[in-house]
């Protein structure tokens, strides 16, 4: 949030959190609905889980869609840079940079 509040010109935000992983956000909020297993182990609990990651991946796909309209080239290449979701991955890379 800190990051896109930032960003007054509406422009691709390419720094902090977002230079690690393209949908910070909604990495979160799967590895939050991930966790309502581990602290409820329970098939209810799972299955609500496992449909919010669902629906939860499906809008980090549209906005991916979203922002290769908007942002066009300049969107291809962060998504050959920056992956969707892998933050191991993201985090080497911004390791690696430095």
């Amino acid at each position: 949030v800190v990051a896109l509040r930032g960003n007054s010109s509406g422009g691709l935000v390419q720094r902090g959190v977002y230079g690690m992983v393209r949908h910070p956000m909604y990495v979160g909020a799967m590895l939050a609905f991930a966790s309502w297993t581990l602290m409820h182990p329970h098939w209810v609990i799972l299955l609500l889980s496992l449909a919010n990651m669902a629906l939860v991946y499906r809008i980090i796909l549209q906005g991916d869609q979203r922002n290769l309209e908007r942002f066009g080239d300049e969107y291809v290449r962060y998504m050959e840079i920056v992956p969707r979701m892998n933050v191991v991955t993201g985090a080497i890379r911004v390791l690696r940079k430095r």
